[in-house]
C-alpha cells in the first residue's frame, strides 16, 4: 500500500525516465527567515522529504546553500547523487568532504533542463509554500528577542546571541570557533576563529582560553549579548567564573547534545546558577534557533581546522630533508603511522623502511636529533 501511495504521489509531480537515487535541494527565501525543501527520490520515486524554516536559516540577502548542505549530511548519510543549485567549485570541494566524512563516493548535479531540474523547480515550490506558510505565522525578530530573553531568565533581550565551539583531531591542532547571529540573523562578517595557545587537550581548558580572549576582544562593547558554549554543565563550570565581574551586559548559557545511553533524548539548555536545563521544549523556535547557530559554529570550526591541518600538512619539516618529496613523506607517514613517530624513530628503525636509501634515512634521524640539540618545537 505505501509503495502504491509513493507511486501515486510521485506521478502527480514529475516522471523520471532513466532510474535514479538522488537527494533534491530545493530553497526559498523569505521577508522573515528561509526554507529548505528536501526531496528523497529512490528508484527514480520521490519516497520521502524533509523540511526546514528558520528565521536565521538565511542573511537577508545572500544564501549560502553550501553550509547548509554540509550540515545537513552530518547527520544523515549522503546518496552518491545530489541534484542543487549549488555551483561547481562549491559542488566539487563539497563532494570530497561528504566522500571523506562518510567513506563512498558523493556526486553533485546543477542540471539545467530536463527532469532533474524539474525536481528542483518541485522542491523549490514547496519551500515557497512553507515560508509563505511560516511567515504568516511567524513573530517578529523582536519577539524572538523577548522569547530569548525569557527562556533565558535575562535581564535585557539579547541583541547578540554567540555559540562558542571547540574543534580538534586526535588532541592536535585545536582551534576554537565562534558563530554569530545578530538580530536573529547569522552574521558571518562577525564569526571568529581562534588558534589554541596551550599546549592542553582539556576541552575545559581550551573553552576557558577561547571564552577569555573572545571578552577581551569586546572590551566595553554595551551591545547586550548571549554567549552560548557548545557543552554541559562542566564546560559552564569552568568559564563561568570569568563572567562575575564584567561590567558589560554578557551573559552565559550552554547547550548541551542528547545523550541517550544516559536517559537525556534531547538537546538541554543550561545556565551557570541553575542544577537543571532550562524547561524549553525542543520543537520550540528558541530551540530550533539556539541549535542552528550551535550547528554552524560546528560547521565554521570544522572548516577551520581542515584548513589548519591542512597547511601543516603541506608545510611538514619533513621537506626540508634532502630526498624527501611529498610521496616520500606520506609513505613514511603510512610505515610510522604519524609524524611524530618518524621524529622519534631510531636509526635501525629507519634503515628498515622499505624503499628509503640508507643516506635519507641518516639525514632523517640527525635532523630531528638536530632540532632537539636546540631545543626547538619538533610539532
Amino acid at each position: 500500500l505505501l509503495a502504491s501511495l509513493n507511486q501515486l504521489w510521485a506521478r502527480q509531480f514529475v516522471r523520471i525516465a532513466t532510474p535514479i537515487d538522488a537527494d533534491v535541494f530545493g530553497i526559498h527565501q523569505g521577508s522573515l527567515g528561509g526554507a529548505v525543501y528536501v526531496l528523497h527520490v529512490r528508484d527514480s520515486l520521490v519516497v520521502g522529504t524533509r523540511s526546514f524554516f528558520n528565521e536565521a536559516l538565511f542573511a537577508p540577502t545572500t544564501t549560502d546553500l553550501e553550509s547548509l548542505i554540509f550540515q545537513f549530511y552530518e547527520v544523515h548519510e549522503p546518496p552518491q547523487l545530489v541534484i542543487s543549485r549549488l555551483p561547481p567549485d562549491q559542488a566539487t570541494t563539497l563532494a570530497e568532504l561528504l566522500a571523506d566524512e562518510w567513506k563512498h563516493k558523493v556526486s553533485f548535479a546543477t542540471p539545467k533542463q530536463g527532469s532533474k531540474l524539474k525536481l528542483i523547480e518541485m522542491a523549490e515550490k514547496n519551500a515557497a509554500l512553507l515560508v509563505q506558510k511560516e511567515s504568516e505565522s511567524a513573530s517578529s525578530r523582536e519577539e524572538l528577542k523577548r522569547e530569548l530573553e525569557e527562556a533565558f531568565h535575562l535581564p535585557l533581550s539579547p541583541e547578540v546571541v554567540e555559540c562558542v565551539d571547540i574543534s580538534s583531531f586526535q588532541g592536535s591542532d585545536s582551534v576554537g570557533s565562534i558563530a554569530v547571529a545578530r538580530e536573529g540573523v547569522f552574521s558571518k562578517k562577525e564569526y571568529r576563529s581562534f588558534h589554541i595557545r596551550g599546549a592542553t587537550t582539556d576541552d575545559f581548558t581550551m573553552m576557558r582560553e577561547v571564552v577569555t580572549r573572545r571578552l577581551k576582544q569586546l572590551g566595553d562593547d554595551s551591545t547586550p549579548r548571549l554567549i552560548v558554549l557548545d557543552g554541559g554543565r562542566p564546560q559552564l563550570r569552568a568559564v563561568a567564573p570569568l563572567f562575575e565581574n564584567l561590567e558589560t551586559p554578557v551573559y552565559l548559557a550552554a547547550i548541551a547534545k542528547a545523550r541517550k545511553e544516559k536517559n537525556l533524548p534531547v538537546d538541554r539548555i543550561l545556565l551557570p546558577d541553575s542544577d537543571e536545563p532550562l524547561p524549553i521544549a525542543s520543537h520550540s523556535r528558541v530551540m530550533h534557533f539556539i541549535m542552528s547557530l550551535r550547528d554552524e559554529a560546528h560547521r565554521f570550526g570544522v572548516a577551520f581546522h581542515r584548513k589548519k591541518r591542512k597547511k601543516r600538512v603541506l608545510t611538514s619539516p619533513l621537506l626540508q630533508i634532502e630526498g624527501i618529496g611529498k610521496k616520500r613523506r606520506m609513505d613514511l607517514i603510512r610505515h610510522f603511522g604519524s609524524y611524530e613517530a618518524i621524529s622519534n624513530a631510531s636509526q635501525e628503525a629507519l634503515n628498515d623502511v622499505p624503499g628509503l636509501p640508507r643516506d635519507v634515512a641518516e639525514r632523517i634521524f640527525s635532523f630531528f636529533q638536530e632540532l632537539r640539540s636546540k631545543g626547538d618545537d619538533i610539532q
